[in-house]
């Protein structure tokens, strides 16, 4: 009886140590590879931190993100701080509203929806190896040389960390750049940068192009990175205390 039991304890303690293997062996698939987080990061990685931070926190609303660019589709006439302040009363998560300022980058995050998706995933996943991968791919831009005349943005380095942040607080430029020249030859072979095309824009001098300024009041920077701790601080108080008006 005693052996039987035994064996049986054995078994049981097989079958489990299966399942937690098996377990693991998933999570793994399902992890994306260093290779694969730098190549989807590339387009956005060089963003102003303030406009990053919101790009990867309404990632994680994909739903949110595509009727905010089906909105702006609807409401042309609706630009810049008009536009936000026209849907504050939606339930959109305040990121995905301050994006609502930038509709070819909406419209962008609404079409390449499994790019968007992705992104969210990976970002509520591992949110310091998403910031360590933006990080890497600025110190390669900046060793090319990318990031040396930036006429629209402030680019500080301290050491391991870049910071990118519009020239002026109150106006905001979202670059477009060649990601298959911004960052210098590419490290990963098999797995090169998501190329963003993007109509009109022809890359000559320079693998940046500027399109038009927005201008935002001070609520939309309610959400900033930590860099040295890899974390998004998003303060929610500051947010509804200048976008609501409860001061």
């Amino acid at each position: 009886m005693k052996n039987l039991m035994l064996q049986l304890s054995r078994m049981l303690a097989m079958c489990v140590l299966l399942v937690s293997q098996s377990f693991d062996v998933r999570a793994e698939e399902e992890t994306l590879s260093q290779a694969q987080l730098d190549q989807m990061l590339a387009p956005v990685a060089l963003y102003p931190d303030t406009v990053l931070t919101h790009v990867l926190i309404a990632s994680t609303y994909p739903l949110e993100v595509v009727q905010a660019a089906r909105w702006v589709k609807d409401n042309p006439k609706l630009t810049g701080e008009a536009a936000v302040d026209a849907v504050e009363k939606q339930s959109w998560d305040p990121s995905v509203k301050a994006l609502v300022a930038f509709p070819q980058l909406l419209e962008r995050l609404s079409n390449d929806l499994d790019w968007t998706q992705e992104l969210g995933e990976a970002f509520l996943a591992d949110e310091a190896q998403v910031m360590a991968s933006i990080q890497t791919l600025r110190q390669k831009a900046y060793a090319n040389g990318s990031l040396n005349d930036t006429k629209h943005v402030v680019v500080e380095r301290e050491r391991e960390i870049i910071i990118i942040e519009p020239a002026r607080k109150e106006v905001v430029y979202v670059p477009v750049y060649d990601t298959r020249v911004v960052y210098g030859d590419w490290w990963w072979p098999s797995h090169p940068p998501v190329y963003w095309h993007t109509a009109g824009v022809y890359y000559r001098n320079s693998p940046f192009h500027w399109g038009i300024s927005v201008n935002v009041r001070p609520w939309f920077y309610f959400s900033i990175f930590d860099w040295r701790h890899r974390h998004v601080v998003v303060h929610h108080h500051y947010y509804h205390k200048y976008a609501t008006g409860t001061m």
